[in-house]
């Protein structure tokens, strides 16, 4: 039995060393070239059964050095592992850029129902101070008279609606329509009327309260004549005015808040530019603004009462008078004369009229029968007076300059003249407050 173990032993040992000597010689050829441009070469041996065949292919393995975990990854490899990262990276920008797309869109949103609400409110409370103007208006029809009730309109509130044709042809031949709508002066007229009321309780607040007590003023009135070109320019200079002196504290040119002001409603509405109560309030504000301002500081025209109302007239209308020509073929330099009339009685009869609100909202509480009377006579005498300057100054004769032929060419000749006017000012400010006026050489 040991010699049949030993006999099986010797022809295993052969049968493999033989099965081997044939690998060797069969995987010689490629063992020789693959070495020579292969860094190293490893022998592998199966572990299945079937190891003993001769068709199944040759166990050396070639180890590339691109397979090697010391070797440096090929080009290709490189370039797939970057346009993974990058897609990656892109998967993580497009993210980032829809959650901030969708924030931004839920922002807008709620943003745009805020103000809608808010628009709402205003809305709301405009209509209730619509409601209330108009019932004051019909109570105070007893104390001013059918005259002077679309005067009322007019002055304080810029309605034209009970302004009959008649009174309507009268104000404009003489140059005085502007009366008739709500600007800076009624502004300025309905604000310091209502601080004179405050004034024990104004000591007491602050910058920031004061811009703010301000500010609502100006706003109520503004919610009350309406958002007309006029309008909108007076309270944004007025606003702009507050916030430059009660909240930075600073001083501020009236010119520059003209410009400022300008800007923002051409923001607004682009279509501003070409009506013509943005031509005429800013043109009217910047000749007051620039040019009266620096002729008033003249001392032979300081002193002078006289002179600075027909100089302030003029201003407004200096600029006025390319528009004039180009619009209606026409120039009213009666307009002057008239203005310097009929301005004061305006003023006067704006507090009239704003002092009779305040009559008829204390006698509700107490009787003011004497007080009405009065207010009542001062009104109608002065109504009186405004209209008897009206009849006189629509009766005379050659009221205005007739351009029926070549209008285009006096309105160029009218606009160089402005042009030049405004150089000519610049250049005497520069003179006037010249650096080297009052600098001492030693």
């Amino acid at each position: 039995m040991r010699k049949i173990q030993v006999y099986i032993l010797i022809l295993l040992s052969y049968f493999i060393f033989t099965n081997n000597l044939q690998l060797i010689f069969k995987t010689r050829n490629i063992s020789e070239t693959d070495t020579k441009t292969l860094s190293g070469v490893v022998f592998l041996t199966k572990s299945s059964k079937n190891e003993t065949n001769a068709n199944k292919e040759p166990l050396l393995a070639e180890v590339r050095p691109s397979d090697t975990p010391f070797e440096p990854k090929n080009d290709q490899y490189i370039k797939d592992k970057h346009k993974e990262s990058l897609s990656r990276v892109m998967v993580a920008i497009d993210s980032a850029s829809f959650l901030s797309k969708r924030l931004i869109n839920s922002i807008i949103d709620l943003s745009y129902q805020e103000f809608i609400s808010v628009k709402y409110r205003y809305l709301l409370g405009q209509k209730s101070l619509e409601h209330w103007r108009q019932h004051s208006l019909e109570e105070l029809e007893g104390l001013v008279g059918a005259r002077g009730l679309p005067l009322v309109k007019g002055m304080l509130f810029g309605d034209l609606s009970g302004i009959d044709q008649e009174m309507y042809h009268s104000f404009k031949v003489i140059g005085i329509l502007h009366i008739l709508s709500a600007s800076s002066a009624n502004f300025t007229i309905f604000l310091h009327f209502c601080l004179f009321f405050l004034k024990p309780v104004l000591r007491y607040l602050t910058r920031t309260q004061h811009f703010w007590l301000y500010f609502l003023v100006i706003f109520i009135y503004f919610s009350l004549v309406g958002p007309a070109a006029s309008t909108i320019r007076a309270f944004l200079t007025l606003s702009l005015a507050f916030l430059a002196t009660f909240i930075l504290k600073r001083a501020f040119l009236p010119v520059f808040n003209l410009y400022l002001a300008g800007i923002l409603m051409l923001i607004i509405n682009p279509f501003f530019v070409g009506t013509l109560g943005f031509q005429f309030s800013f043109l009217a504000s910047f000749g007051i603004l620039f040019l009266y301002n620096f002729f008033e500081k003249e001392p032979s025209i300081k002193k002078n009462y006289f002179l600075k109302s027909i100089l302030l007239t003029f201003c407004a209308q200096f600029f006025l008078m390319p528009i004039f020509i180009f619009n209606f073929a026409e120039l009213n330099y009666l307009a002057i004369l008239a203005n310097f009339l009929i301005l004061p009685l305006v003023e006067i009869l704006t507090v009239l009229f704003l002092a009779s609100y305040i009559i008829l909202f204390l006698s509700n509480i107490f009787p003011l029968a004497f007080f009405e009377q009065l207010l009542s006579f001062s009104i109608l005498k002065t109504l009186d007076i405004l209209f008897f300057l009206i009849n006189f100054l629509e009766k005379i004769p050659w009221k205005n300059l007739i351009f029926n032929e070549n209008k285009d060419s006096f309105t160029i000749v009218f606009l160089l003249i402005n042009i030049l006017s405004i150089i000519w000012v610049f250049y005497l400010k520069n003179k006037r407050y010249s650096k080297n006026k009052y600098r001492v050489f030693k």
